[in-house]
C-alpha cells in the first residue's frame, strides 16, 4: 500500500519536555531529552483506486490514516538487560546515554481528535497551505487533567 505524505502541521517542543521510547520487549526503554524546536507533522493518506473496494464514488479520494513526526533528542538513560522469563540475567542499564536519538510518534487521526477532546496539552499548529480544516490557536482555561492547560481549542464535537 503507497502512502501519500503531506505537512498537515507543526509541533513546538519546549525546553525539558522528555519522552520514553519503547522496544519490542516490554522492558526495554530508552529515556530522551527532545531537543526544542518546531517540527514538521505529517498526514499519511490513501488515494483509493478503482480497484480499491469502495464504492464508485470514493474513487481518487483521499483518506489520512495516520498523523506522524519524529523529534530529535539525547539519550538520559535506558535498559536493555537480558532476561529470561522476566528474570534480568545479565544487566545492560545506561550503556547509551548522551548518544543522539530520535523519537517518533504515530497514530491515527483519530486518536489525535480523541486526545485534544480530552483536553491533552499538545502545541500542534495548523498549515494552512494544505487545504485541511486548520487548527486554531486558544487559550482556554485548564483542561481535564489537572495542572495542564490545552494549547488548542476544543474542536466542537466536543464541547
Amino acid at each position: 500500500m503507497n502512502y501519500i505524505k503531506k505537512k498537515i502541521s507543526t509541533v513546538t517542543i519546549v525546553e525539558g519536555q522528555t519522552a520514553t521510547k519503547t522496544y519490542e520487549c516490554a522492558a526495554w526503554y530508552k529515556n530522551l531529552a527532545l531537543t526544542p524546536g518546531t517540527y514538521d507533522v505529517f498526514g499519511l493518506f490513501e488515494r483509493y483506486g478503482p480497484y480499491s473496494g469502495v464504492k464508485p464514488e470514493f474513487v481518487g479520494k483521499e483518506e489520512m490514516k495516520w498523523v506522524t513526526y519524529t523529534v530529535p533528542g539525547v539519550v538520559t538513560g535506558d535498559c536493555f538487560d537480558s532476561l529470561f522469563c522476566g528474570n534480568a540475567i545479565a544487566p545492560h542499564r545506561n550503556e547509551h546515554v548522551n548518544e543522539p536519538a530520535t523519537h517518533c510518534v504515530q497514530m491515527y487521526p483519530y486518536a489525535l481528535a480523541q486526545a485534544l477532546c480530552e483536553g491533552l496539552p499538545t502545541t500542534l499548529r495548523s498549515t494552512p497551505a494544505t487545504g485541511h480544516n486548520p487548527i486554531t490557536s486558544s487559550t482556554r482555561g485548564s483542561s481535564s487533567r489537572p495542572g495542564r492547560s490545552s494549547q488548542l481549542s476544543r474542536p466542537k464535537a466536543c464541547l
